[in-house]
C-alpha cells in the first residue's frame, strides 16, 4: 500500500510499531487486524497473504494463474513482468 514519503500520519504510526517489534513473519494480532481492514475495504478480497519478498509474490501470482480452469480466461502480464516464463502464463 502507499503512503506516501514521510507523511506525519504515516510516520508516526510506522514508529508506534517499530516499537512493538520488527520481526513479524508468523501470525499476530497486528497482521490479522490489518488483513481484516483489507478484507473489509476491498469487495473482493476474501482472504489476504503476507510475503516478505518479491519472490514469493511472483510465485503466488503463478499459482493463482495456475489454479484457474484451461477454459477460462487468464491475466495476460505485460512483457517487462518480471518472473517465470510460461506458457499459460504468457497467454491472452
Amino acid at each position: 500500500m502507499l503512503v506516501g514519503h514521510a507523511h506525519p500520519e504515516a510516520t508516526a504510526a510506522a514508529q508506534e510499531r517499530i516499537a512493538q517489534g520488527t520481526t513479524f513473519f508468523a501470525n499476530n494480532r497486528w497482521g490479522i487486524e490489518l488483513a481484516e481492514a483489507i478484507v473489509a475495504a476491498v469487495p473482493c478480497a476474501d482472504q489476504v497473504r503476507f510475503v516478505s519478498t518479491g519472490s514469493e509474490t511472483d510465485l503466488y501470482a503463478i499459482k493463482l494463474v495456475f489454479s484457474i480452469p484451461p477454459d477460462r480466461p487468464t491475466p495476460n502480464f505485460p512483457p517487462s513482468w518480471n518472473a517465470a516464463r510460461t506458457h499459460r502464463v504468457q497467454k491472452t
